[in-house]
């Protein structure tokens, strides 16, 4: 993707990141030596970079290894070059970084650390990144292609009042989005409190008193309210046109001409996925790593155990070190709390109704979350094409510089 100076305010250049700085590949001292790690100065991995100005990470080198790394200096753009592309970092502190990461140290009297770091984030910045990387497994783009990407270089006034509307207008983005999140973490507490509320017998027995079961409760194990069916391969049924879905323990995973477990089950992962209950309507075949709970209807509502599981933390039962694992005669021992069917329905639709509300602010919130990411890039967009600013600020700033220029 080619930039047109034909296109930007008078006075812009398109130059190519060689040309506004020295780009440097990173470098890893050898791990063999451990007197190259300490406390000297932060080591910069691809992970910390998140479009963040950094002066610190959890790995450091002694003098020793920094001796061996590519030292950079403060305000030196970072961005990743390797496996994820176009992560971004502007470095408030000297840092050293891993071959993953190529730097940018920029030359003053062109350009602002600052106006290039963000300019780094824009999409016209990530495309060309993209466009740059060898058609390979893991994405990489080397050094001599990276110097030749292009960028828009205005006047330094105006870099350093296009930097100020940036991070102006970003604040404000980022007090919103902490907002939503907040909300988000508090509709997540609410959920849980729901099912909490709803297996002690407080959502239906207001006045209920600490550690007492309402009149006509029991406790069962799950093993007697349902029977906890184990899935197969489904190699001898899959079907892409099959009239029943395969569940794995994430979800829909294909389509068979048979089935395991009649309509009303509810799917917990056998392993990987084990703390993701989900309510499968119509019959559907399970595979060997998801458990299908299949209900005793005269016990216990379908739906009721499905919002017993989803207020479960399937998570204590895992004894696996690696991948996380549950045992069939684990599940069978768990207690569950059931009132008489009548009730059991009651809370059913309680728990619907308010779940659904839960469903409608949590989807809500992720579309502000997503729409202040596509605001973000709409900023970064006019900032690049000099509409961030008005031209009058523009030719007075630049005004003011030489200004300043002509009388040191």
């Amino acid at each position: 993707m080619k930039l047109e100076e034909g296109e930007l305010p008078k006075g812009w250049e398109v130059k190519k990141l060689g040309e506004v700085g020295k780009c440097v590949t990173g470098n890893t001292p050898p791990k063999n030596d451990l007197y190259n790690y300490g406390e000297y100065i932060p080591f910069v991995k691809p992970p910390q970079l998140q479009d963040n100005k950094i002066s610190d990470a959890p790995e450091k080198l002694s003098k020793k290894g920094a001796e061996l790394a590519r030292i950079l200096p403060i305000n030196s753009v970072l961005i990743t070059c390797i496996g994820n592309l176009g992560r971004t970092a502007l470095s408030k502190a000297q840092v050293a970084t891993n071959q993953q990461i190529n730097a940018i140290i920029p030359k003053k009297e062109i350009i602002e650390g600052d106006f290039l770091f963000y300019q780094a984030q824009s999409s016209v910045f990530k495309n060309q990144l993209e466009d740059f990387s060898s058609a390979t497994t893991v994405a990489i783009v080397n050094k001599s292609k990276f110097e030749t990407i292009e960028i828009v270089v205005p006047p330094l006034p105006e870099q350093q009042q296009i930097v100020a509307k940036i991070e102006e207008l970003f604040s404000e983005l980022e007090n919103g989005k902490k907002e939503l999140l907040i909300a988000q973490a508090k509709l997540k507490t609410y959920r849980q409190s729901l099912l909490k509320w709803a297996f002690e017998g407080r959502l239906t027995n207001k006045n209920l008193k600490a550690n007492e079961l309402p009149k006509g409760w029991e406790v069962k194990k799950l093993g007697e309210v349902c029977e906890v069916k184990n899935g197969k391969n489904q190699k001898q049924v899959v079907n892409p046109k099959g009239k029943y879905p395969i569940y794995g323990s994430a979800g829909v995973i294909g389509f068979a001409d048979n089935y395991l477990c009649e309509g009303g089950t509810t799917v917990v992962g056998r392993k990987g996925t084990i703390n993701k209950p989900l309510y499968v309507k119509d019959r559907f075949w399970n595979v060997d790593t998801a458990f299908g709970f299949c209900p005793n209807s005269a016990l216990i509502n379908s739906k009721f155990l499905y919002f017993f599981c989803l207020g479960f933390n399937f998570s204590k039962l895992d004894k696996s070190t690696t991948i996380p694992s549950l045992a069939k005669t684990d599940l069978q021992k768990i207690d569950v709390i059931l009132p008489p069917i009548p009730e059991q329905q009651k809370i059913v639709a309680i728990l619907e109704s308010k779940l659904t509300i839960c469903d409608a602010i949590e989807e809500a919130i992720k579309t502000s979350i997503k729409q202040g990411e596509a605001l973000r890039q709409s900023i970064l967009k006019k900032a690049f094409e000099g509409q961030l600013i008005a031209p009058k600020i523009q030719k007075s700033l630049e005004s003011n510089y030489k200004n300043k220029e002509s009388k040191k």
